[in-house]
């Protein structure tokens, strides 16, 4: 029989590299650049299909991925990402060259080769130039000089030698960066049928003050469960966990679960996640549902470290806000480095939520990564 996956200890560690790498960092450019390295040097192959997918369907910046593998042992890496930094707007170029010299100190025969054919690309597209010109004369400059790459004739007049750039409509100007497109502008994931199969927890606050969040939260748990395919685990919360078990699956099984959950108390979301930890329910992403900060500990961010580390997961936090007062809370989420998203929605713009909780599970996104190709250099 073929072993299940998930006692795979490779596939437990390419997931927690996946978890890392494609998170919204909070880190320095430096010490981000050295947890790159690190996992390039832990698991080339899943590194460089992992970048692959990124740049064109993940959400991380490229530049780090793309700097990693110019200056990769393996021909197949450099190769990659001399195809994917021909892909780059100016701007871009410039972070990655950066990235190279300052953070990795050097930039290989491999990044050189790349800089030249994009701006050679540039050169020989005159109107794309001049829409380059026009919103990142810094960065072409910096890619000429600091690479030391003698420019075209045309490129050396407009760039430093003062001559005007032609007039361009500026509707025409593309200011997007390629990394930065939303999912659905490269071919994201959201399906027709929305259905969650990540397995997912709902945390409603019911501290006082808060009964909106218990409107929401009920409508929320019976929306959830209505498209979930995988496990969901409703809360309700103030100081103390309140795990919520409706008696049936409809929206009026969960408004009578519901109807005896009053406001009142304080907030503390670390509580209900520690709860969650002691019994070990795995889930891959959390709907928390406040209006306020925390005002007890265990603080969440605490709390999540410990949870992620003993329940093999580090699940994306997307936080309902019901009102500004969550915004400290929302802050320190981020500033420890947990993957957090705060939305604001009515009852009648519930629906609008779907398409985000009904990504893939790790897993699916483990396969599709696994299933890319590296790009290839056409031969010169």
């Amino acid at each position: 029989m073929t072993p299940k996956r998930e006692t795979s200890q490779q596939t437990i560690a390419r997931l927690e590299v996946m978890d890392k790498l494609l998170s919204p960092f909070h880190l320095q450019t430096g010490p981000l650049v050295e947890l790159h390295r690190q996992m390039m040097a832990k698991d080339p192959t899943f590194y460089g299909r992992l970048a692959v997918w990124n740049h064109t369907r993940g959400e991380a910046r490229s530049e780090a991925f793309v700097a990693t593998l110019l200056t990769s042992p393996s021909t197949e890496h450099r190769n990659a990402g001399f195809v994917l930094f021909q892909d780059f707007s100016p701007a871009q170029a410039s972070r990655t060259v950066k990235i190279l010299k300052r953070h990795l100190g050097k930039t290989p025969r491999s990044a050189r080769a790349a800089v030249i054919s994009f701006l050679r690309s540039l050169e020989q597209d005159v109107s794309k130039f001049d829409r380059a010109a026009h919103e990142n004369r810094r960065s072409l400059k910096y890619l000429y000089a600091g690479l030391h790459v003698r420019p075209s004739e045309r490129a050396d007049r407009i760039l430093f030698k003062g001559d005007p750039l032609p007039e361009i409509s500026l509707a025409a100007v593309d200011t997007g960066d390629h990394a930065t497109a939303g999912p659905e502008a490269r071919g994201g994931f959201e399906p027709s049928e929305p259905t969650i199969r990540r397995p997912t927890a709902l945390l409603v606050d019911k501290s006082a003050g808060m009964e909106r969040c218990l409107e929401l939260g009920k409508q929320l748990a019976s929306l959830i469960s209505d498209h979930a395919e995988a496990d969901l685990h409703v809360y309700a919360f103030d100081l103390l966990p309140y795990l919520i078990l409706p008696q049936g699956n409809d929206a009026d099984a969960w408004d009578r679960a519901f109807r005896h959950i009053q406001a009142a108390g304080a907030m503390s979301a670390g509580n209900v996640l520690e709860a969650m930890r002691r019994k070990r329910q795995q889930v891959e992403q959390i709907v928390l549902v406040t209006g306020k900060d925390e005002s007890s500990k265990p603080r969440f961010e605490e709390v999540f470290a410990d949870y992620a580390a003993q329940v093999h997961t580090r699940p994306e936090v997307v936080v309902v806000q019901v009102g500004a007062g969550s915004e400290p809370f929302i802050d320190r989420l981020a500033g420890a480095g947990i993957p957090v998203q705060a939305v604001e929605v009515e009852p009648d713009t519930l629906l609008d939520l779907l398409p985000r909780l009904s990504r893939p599970s790790r897993r699916e996104l483990l396969d599709q990564i696994l299933a890319v190709p590296l790009p290839t250099r056409q031969a010169a």
